[in-house]
């Protein structure tokens, strides 16, 4: 049996590391066959992480330190942290821990023996998670019962079952075999040039692409600890295009065993539209202008995966579908005069809303998101009552308002409300001077047998 190899990469590690390197030093089985790769990217402020590295590889003959020049490990010359990874051989085991999360003491004493028993390429376990700030376990990621994937219809029959485990590196030991091929996906520059963002599912598929045998541990021998300030909660140039190219490389998996499921292909539609999601949130919250979100939102929905995958009818697209435009909104709501990202933005979400597509412009969604997005939800008479509401109020409306208006009260047969409408259609031409088209809508009304009262009958009057 060969050597245990470790891999973290340290960034701004100075509050977590120790926890984390003790956590494989201090391993019960085999920890004498441990050698541990450390890497340590600069941080743009100073911090003690590179000082505890140096400190850890002084004292600690298991540690390999290495220092990036700058925090890439896309940069050929910061690629040292894979280098070692080549000369592997095949009875080796290969393991990769962040520097901010932890594995129990007990993970190679439970997981090398359930490899060796079942001859796997990748055993995987479990994962807690745990809130950073009150060490709090806020969720897991485990299973009742192990699984094995042991035929090759299994990698695909079973896909919807373990891909959450795939996404990334940690809580796994790779054999040495796969581990090799792992980051051959590095000799795909051109493919992988604007991923910024999930690198991590990508060597993980890359691997399973050269494993025979994966098993998963029911137990979570792994602690994944979430940060407010964690990657996954920023917002990084690129970030949507990267979430496209692993739903292009889930695909192109799954493609190499034959015609992809459309069980398969759904599955993998609900875990983009959740990378969007998460995504969106993230824009959200970044540091960005409204129409800075807004040009990277309507990159999000312009995109030909985005359309596709929102066109499913599944709880978790609608949910996303619906995320994206509501933060559309509230970006556009604070913005003077039309917004032509957010009116490609609703233009390209109402595809499939007869109601709404008929809005020319963003300004009536810019002033009224809220209705917008109860009529989007096809609650109907929800947003028939608000508009109602702000008309009786004293609201004086644009047209796409009266349109939307009279067209929600012909959708529900609500004749008072559709007449109510027609009247106000009525005021709105005569204060912009129109009178043929008032008088145009007063006739309507004389034809659908509504008798004049004092305010049709100054209508008339003004209109002439």
């Amino acid at each position: 049996m060969g050597k245990i190899y470790f891999r973290t990469i340290s960034y701004h590690a100075e509050n977590t590391l120790r926890r984390c390197v003790d956590s494989v030093l201090n391993q019960t089985y085999r920890s004498e066959d441990i050698i541990y790769y450390i890497c340590n990217n600069p941080y743009s402020h100073p911090d003690a992480t590179e000082e505890m590295v140096r400190e850890y590889a002084a004292r600690e003959p298991r540690i390999r330190a290495f220092y990036n020049r700058e925090n890439n490990v896309w940069l050929p010359e910061n690629r040292i942290s894979q280098e070692f990874i080549r000369d592997l051989a095949d009875d080796d085991y290969f393991c990769v821990l962040d520097s901010d999360d932890e594995y129990q003491l007990t993970f190679l004493e439970k997981l090398l023996p359930f490899m060796e028993e079942n001859r796997l390429d990748i055993g995987v376990c479990g994962s807690d998670f745990v809130d950073a700030q009150t060490g709090r376990i806020t969720g897991q990621r485990t299973l009742r019962q192990p699984l094995l994937l042991t035929r090759p219809e299994d990698f695909t029959e079973l896909f919807p079952i373990y891909h959450q485990f795939m996404r990334t590196q940690w809580a796994k030991v790779f054999s040495g075999r796969v581990a090799r091929e792992m980051y051959t996906v590095l000799n795909r520059p051109k493919e992988l040039a604007e991923l910024c963002y999930g690198s991590d599912t990508i060597y993980t598929f890359s691997a399973l692409r050269h494993a025979k045998r994966v098993g998963i541990f029911p137990e979570t021998l792994h602690r994944y600890y979430v940060s407010a300030t964690s990657g996954s909660s920023a917002y990084i140039p690129g970030r949507p295009v990267s979430d496209v190219i692993r739903f292009q490389d889930a695909i192109a998996y799954l493609s190499a065993s034959g015609p992809v499921s459309e069980k398969n292909r759904l599955f993998i539609s609900c875990v983009y539209a959740n990378a969007v999601s998460d995504t969106v949130d993230a824009l959200k919250n970044a540091a960005l202008s409204p129409e800075e979100k807004l040009a990277e939102l309507r990159k999000i929905a312009e995109n030909q995966v985005t359309r596709d995958t929102f066109r499913r009818n599944m709880p978790e697209i609608r949910k996303s579908r619906f995320n994206l435009l509501a933060v559309a909104l509230v970006c556009g709501s604070v913005l003077e005069g039309n917004s032509e990202d957010l009116r490609a933005i609703l233009r390209t979400m109402t595809e499939e809303q007869p109601l709404l597509r008929g809005i020319g412009n963003a300004l009536f969604p810019q002033k009224h998101p809220e209705i917008f997005l109860a009529v989007w939800q096809e609650q109907y008479e929800q947003a028939l009552d608000q508009m109602t509401g702000l008309l009786l109020e004293g609201e004086e409306p644009d047209e796409a308002f009266l349109q939307l208006y009279l067209s929600l009260a012909a959708s529900q047969e609500i004749v008072p409300a559709f007449l109510f409408g027609k009247v106000q259609l009525a005021k709105l031409y005569l204060r912009q001077g129109e009178k043929e088209a008032c008088r145009s809508i007063l006739d309507e009304l004389t034809e659908m047998g509504v008798e004049d009262n004092d305010e049709i009958l100054e209508l008339r009057r003004n209109a002439t």
